[in-house]
């Protein structure tokens, strides 16, 4: 069953909430001021997902056992909560080996860092990547990291190529970008002369909505 989740924010600036609905929470901030900022961290402890109440973009709800922040700013006329257009807030973000199995000539979706239904917007990603296990087999030479998107006349793709499929190659880029908010912003793991059999690659990425 839905839920509701009506905070009172005054005098308030952070608050983190636990969503514990399977399906979907409701999300509703009273007794604010005109103009009061609002940062609010949403902490998902099942799979629902979250719906506005009188917050116009209340964000697209984490994954599961995982954190996703917004900023909101208050209009009283309206009674409504406004997506902030100050700060970056974090949308999405992986850490962690993959192993060589996530690196193919067809690609293979290792992290979606925001969702189809996320809001439209310029978003900036933070990406670093270093082999440390080489990638080996079937004559791998080149290997790296896609990132997807939409933005406002076609779907994208930018791809970032390891420096080296030997231990220590790396990729350190950043990239700002806008999404038109219809379809799920991805990193994907590629290989680009054959599948390798063995080897690692620690990836990191962070997603942020900026405006």
């Amino acid at each position: 069953m839905a839920s509701t989740s009506t905070n009172n924010v005054s005098g308030v600036a952070f608050l983190r909430l636990v969503l514990t609905d399977a399906t979907s929470t409701t999300v509703n901030f009273t007794n604010a001021v005109d103009g009061q900022k609002l940062t609010v961290t949403y902490q998902q402890t099942s799979t629902g997902s979250l719906i506005g109440g009188n917050v116009t973009s209340v964000g697209q709800a984490p994954a599961s056992g995982s954190d996703v922040t917004y900023s909101y700013i208050y209009d009283s006329v309206s009674n409504t909560w406004n997506a902030a257009p100050f700060g970056p807030t974090v949308v999405g973000a992986t850490s962690g080996s993959q192993a060589f199995g996530q690196f193919t000539t067809a690609g293979v979706v290792i992290a979606t860092l925001a969702a189809s239904t996320a809001p439209a917007g310029t978003y900036r990603l933070n990406l670093y990547a270093v082999v440390t296990t080489s990638l080996t087999g079937n004559s791998i030479s080149a290997a790296g990291l896609t990132l997807g998107f939409t933005d406002d006349d076609t779907a994208e793709t930018v791809t970032n190529a390891l420096s080296a499929v030997t231990a220590g190659g790396k990729i350190e880029n950043t990239y700002t970008f806008r999404s038109n908010g219809t379809a799920a912003i991805t990193i994907t793991g590629v290989a680009t002369t054959g599948n390798p059999t063995a080897g690692a690659v620690a990836v990191s990425a962070i997603l942020e909505r900026i405006y």
